[in-house]
């Protein structure tokens, strides 16, 4: 298993090839909200019923990066 540095390092590498990122995640999936956040996402707003899983609706967060800020 990487470190988080490291894949933190790996992450950003590939996503931030132009100048801005956009990613989206589960409203309800705390761990994968906080290692956004911990990677320097900006939260940008809520989609609602955007994402579906096991056929229901679910609220998507929308992170955003920009080259210049990472």
């Amino acid at each position: 298993m990487f470190p988080i540095f490291e894949t933190k390092r790996l992450v950003l590498r590939e996503i931030t090839k132009e100048d801005a990122a956009a990613i989206y995640a589960n409203f309800s999936n705390e761990a994968s909200n906080q290692l956004l956040r911990k990677f320097g996402f900006e939260n940008e707003g809520i989609l609602r019923d955007y994402m579906y899983q096991s056929g229901a609706p679910h609220d998507a967060y929308v992170y955003s990066i920009l080259k210049r800020n990472r």
